[in-house]
């Protein structure tokens, strides 16, 4: 039988260390699943012969950081396991940052794990799928079939300190050598760092566990409990005729990214087609549904609004059934 492409790279009976495995895997995170990363880093350091050497020191600290990483991660569960699952969601998250130029940040994975399958399924397509099988799925398998030398347990925890003071040297030498490069790129330029891939969304999901999964109770402040309503509602509760209101809420947009409002990109396309009256003159709270919805019916303005205020405060929907009277039906579109 001919042998496969895969077997020419990773014949049979050829082994590499768990560091070299680290070492390709990271390299293969900088090259491939930090395009945006680096697209932005472009526009603010453009590729010029003063930048060159930032710029190749930037994606070796990249390497460095990123092997790191998963030299620490590995010493919680096996490497290859470890390198399997930040392949297949990296993946993910490049496609995200590449296709809408969005960042993983804490807000992101509030809303991927409140969000339902409705929401979820908009975002599949065959581009999304591209990316998890050429980024995720080859790789993943790539790893899975090669042989790592096996080691003991004292030589493999020697070795991971090894690797990790050797990256920690290797970055500090990096950042002091390009010091000023570094100190405007940190000071002034974070926004870049957040579309760093895997390492923000790590940094993301590790801060939302923080802030979500403590094991402290969550008291809630309670609002209106002494709410009523006026006399002529009263009246009307037990008459067949009641009063109704719907209220129709649309809870979060960016007015530079809709093209009825002058993206250049057409973002709106049917829903231009419609016979609409566009408001373009509104605030929202967020750009994110688990963000904007809490702070619209919250007693907060929004300049005042967070997160943890929307957790342990009551809303306005908790005043109207503190009246007891009034009876709430909440129906999603999704």
């Amino acid at each position: 039988m001919k042998p496969s492409y895969l077997s020419s790279v990773f014949p049979e009976g050829k082994e590499i260390t768990a560091t070299q495995l680290v070492v390709f895997s990271a390299l293969f995170f900088i090259i491939f699943d930090n395009s945006t990363f680096f697209h932005h880093i472009l526009e603010v350091y453009p590729f010029s012969f003063k930048n060159f050497l930032f710029l190749a020191s930037l994606a070796a600290g990249g390497v460095l950081a990123i092997g790191l990483f998963l030299t620490l991660a590995s010493s919680v569960c096996p490497t290859k396991p470890v390198l399997i699952l930040f392949l297949l969601v990296s993946s993910v998250a490049a496609y995200v940052m590449d296709t809408y130029d969005i960042v993983i940040d804490y807000i992101m994975i509030q809303n991927i794990v409140e969000t339902n399958w409705n929401e979820t399924s908009d975002l599949l397509n065959l581009r999304m799928a591209g990316y998890f099988l050429i980024l995720g799925l080859l790789p993943s398998y790539a790893v899975f079939r090669v042989s790592v030398q096996k080691e003991s347990f004292r030589r493999a925890v020697l070795r991971k300190i090894r690797d990790s003071l050797i990256a920690l040297i290797a970055i500090f030498a990096v950042v002091l050598t390009f010091s000023k490069f570094y100190t405007s790129f940190f000071r002034e330029h974070e926004p870049l760092r957040w579309y760093s891939n895997p390492i923000y969304y790590v940094y993301s999901l590790s801060k939302y566990i923080g802030k979500n999964f403590t094991l402290h109770d969550v008291k809630v402040e309670p609002l209106g409990l002494d709410a009523t309503v006026e006399e002529d509602i009263k009246e009307d509760k037990g008459h067949t005729a009641k009063k109704l209101v719907i209220l129709v809420v649309g809870e979060a947009a960016r007015a530079d990214h809709f093209s009825l409002d002058g993206y250049s990109r057409e973002t709106n396309p049917q829903l231009k087609k419609e016979d609409i009256v566009n408001f373009s003159k509104v605030f929202s709270c967020g750009t994110s549904t688990s963000y904007s919805v809490p702070c619209m019916f919250s007693v907060f303005p929004r300049s005042e609004f967070n997160s943890d205020k929307g957790k342990t405060t009551e809303n306005v929907l908790d005043v109207l059934h503190h009246t007891g009277l009034i009876d709430i039906l909440w129906r999603d579109n999704n």
